[in-house]
């Protein structure tokens, strides 16, 4: 069953990546960006379970991808697709790419931006970011009772 699983999820990722490496990716920048010069991590990516989507992290430099509709159904429309993720993540099938790409069938051109992101510690980003009310939480009620003097 985990072989089974772990193969449907490495073919999703194989497809995801041959679709997207058809299309134009444009860099924001050329060299650092001001105020992130001491950015060294890496971009990563993992599949995630609880989002259905694959997932971006730890972006440190922003681009765009381009999806163009074939010349003969473009209606000269643009969008600037913005994949969310709470700025820890970006759940790029669900919300950029899978969007981008039913957007270019119907002629408008599409350009979704990958921002950059808060640095995620972590391997599961989106683990993270659930967790991210909880250590929230804690921190308040370890203030509170400082300020209670508990």
């Amino acid at each position: 069953m985990i072989k089974k699983i772990f193969s449907i999820v490495l073919l999703l990722l194989v497809i995801t990546s041959s679709i997207h490496a058809q299309q134009k990716v444009i860099q924001l920048y050329n060299g650092p960006i001001q105020g992130s010069e001491s950015w060294t991590w890496n971009e990563d990516s993992m599949y995630s379970s609880s989002w259905k989507s694959l997932v971006i992290y730890n972006v440190s430099k922003p681009s765009l991808t381009v999806y163009k509709p074939d010349a003969s159904i473009a209606n000269g429309t643009a969008v600037i697709i913005c994949p969310g993720g709470g700025f820890m993540a970006l759940s790029m099938d669900n919300e950029g790419y899978g969007v981008a790409q039913r957007l270019v069938k119907t002629g408008i051109t599409c350009f979704v931006l990958k921002y950059r992101l808060a640095h995620v510690l972590s391997k599961d980003p989106v683990k993270e970011f659930l967790m991210m009310p909880c250590m929230m939480a804690i921190k308040r009620s370890k203030k509170a009772k400082r300020l209670l003097c508990l």
